[in-house]
């Protein structure tokens, strides 16, 4: 049987060794609904949140602002976080 599907309605998804660090709950590599959906439920489980106010890639502008804030060099910001998109290359003139 092959490992992404269950094997029976009443079992859980057998994990896969993938050597993830971060990973799906049946062991696969996230995609970015695995993301959105966790961020939800997270934000769901918060107080004093409203989560219509919050995408994931809130947490990546805090991130830069916070490192902003304390001085970190924009290069360093930029290699840390890398390009919102695979394809996004270096598009400034420095």
């Amino acid at each position: 049987m092959p490992p992404s599907e269950p094997r029976s309605s009443n079992q859980t998804w057998p994990r896969q060794a993938h050597n993830l660090v971060f990973h799906s709950d049946v062991g696969t590599e996230l995609d970015p609904s695995h993301v959105r959906r966790a961020f939800r439920a997270a934000l769901a489980r918060a107080e004093g949140v409203t989560a219509a106010e919050w995408i994931p890639r809130e947490l990546r502008h805090s991130f830069v602002s916070l490192l902003s804030d304390q001085g970190v060099p924009l290069e360093e910001i930029s290699r840390l976080v890398g390009p919102r998109r695979r394809s996004t290359g270096s598009r400034s003139g420095r």
